[in-house]
């Protein structure tokens, strides 16, 4: 099996932990350990916000699908 590289993400400055994309396609959530959470916009991959997280504790992006918008 061989996989190609698509793109390139660049905003994280240490360990991404976990990516995991939105039910729709079109979001890209990334979490790492420089303390931040980032959503990445398909069309760009570019991220379209950025959080930080209160804690060097490992965190999974998680997709909360009780809301009408799906949040992440």
């Amino acid at each position: 099996m061989s996989l190609d590289l698509v793109t390139e993400l660049f905003g994280h400055n240490d360990r991404v932990w976990c990516v995991r994309w939105h039910p729709s396609g079109h979001t890209l959530a990334s979490c790492g350990a420089d303390k931040t959470i980032r959503l990445w916009a398909k069309s760009l991959f570019v991220p379209s916000v950025q959080s930080s997280i209160p804690s060097e504790t490992p965190v999974e992006p998680a997709v909360e699908p009780s809301t009408p918008e799906n949040t992440i």
